[in-house]
This record gives C-alpha cells, structure tokens and sequence, in this order.
C-alpha cells in the first residue's frame, strides 16, 4: 500500500479535513478530552455539541488563515485516509512541538497511516529545532494511548475540569 503524506493548505482541503476530523472524531466519544470541551466541540467527556462540525471547519480554516497551525494529510490513492494538526509553543526555555490531532478512517486502521503521520509530524517538529513532541488524549480513548506509548511517548499528567456554573 502506497501512504502518500503532503500538507493541505487550499481552503478546499482544509475544508475537506475538517469535515474528515468532525466525522470521525465525532463518531467517538472516547476521543473527547479537555480541548474538545474548551474549545465547545463537546458538551461533556460523553457528548459531541450539535455545533461539532461547523466549529471544527471554522476553527481549522481559521487556524490556517492565522498561519496558527498545519494540517497534513495521509492519502491512500486519493483517498484521505487520516490527518494531522500540530501547532508550536515556544516558552523562551523549550521549543515545543503540540500534536493537537492525530486521526485515521477506521477502514483504513492498522495499516501504517498513524505510524506514517507521526513520522512526519516528529520530522517536523526537528526541523523546527523542537525540544519535545507533546499531545493530549481523552481520558477513555485507550486505543491512542496504546498506539503512542508504543512509539515512545510517557504520560505525564492529568487534566481536571471542573464546569463554573
């Protein structure tokens, strides 16, 4: 199988993405954790807000306008078969590279495409001279967590939430 990974960039392929990431994030609620909350894509650890979709398109166009983030496509012919999203913290001690999303079509899972993205997401976090490579995950999504303590990855906290009412 052929994985072909290149950056998206036009709007119609960051629409595409968004759209990509909304089906199949939405379609998990174990994939829900503190970003998804913060930023309103979920309501609670349980369910996706009815706005999901919409805000996932404008926030990564956004994102792309603001030259905030990058969005890397992983394709299988010209099938987009997963996506990633990193963005860059640079605190004046430690350059830090965020893995903001990391998602794979199911039909397409075990065949490479993560182990593919992930790559390239680490090649860029060194060409950016990055000290760390840095993620978060919802609390019950124990299939990323496998998958990237298996590539090196540590825990090393835990987000508490709490809803001011």
């Amino acid at each position: 199988m052929n994985i072909s990974i290149r950056p998206l960039t036009e709007h119609k392929s960051v629409t595409a993405a968004a759209l990509f990431l909304s089906q199949h994030s939405g379609a998990q609620p174990s994939y829900i954790s503190h970003g998804e909350l913060t930023y309103g894509y979920a309501t609670s650890l349980s369910e996706w807000s009815e706005q999901h979709q919409e805000r996932v398109v404008e926030d990564l166009i956004h994102g792309l306008n603001e030259n905030s983030i990058g969005i890397t496509g992983a394709f299988i012919n010209s099938s987009l078969a997963g996506i990633s999203i990193t963005s860059f913290l640079d605190n004046h001690r430690k350059k830090v590279c965020l893995l903001e999303d990391l998602i794979i079509d199911p039909q397409y899972g075990n065949q490479g495409i993560g182990t593919a993205l992930l790559s390239h997401v680490e090649n860029l976090a060194a060409n950016a001279n990055c000290d760390l490579l840095m993620l978060e995950s919802g609390i019950n999504n124990t299939h990323a967590h496998t998958f990237f303590a298996n590539k090196g990855f540590s825990l090393t906290s835990k987000v508490f939430i709490k809803r001011i009412e």
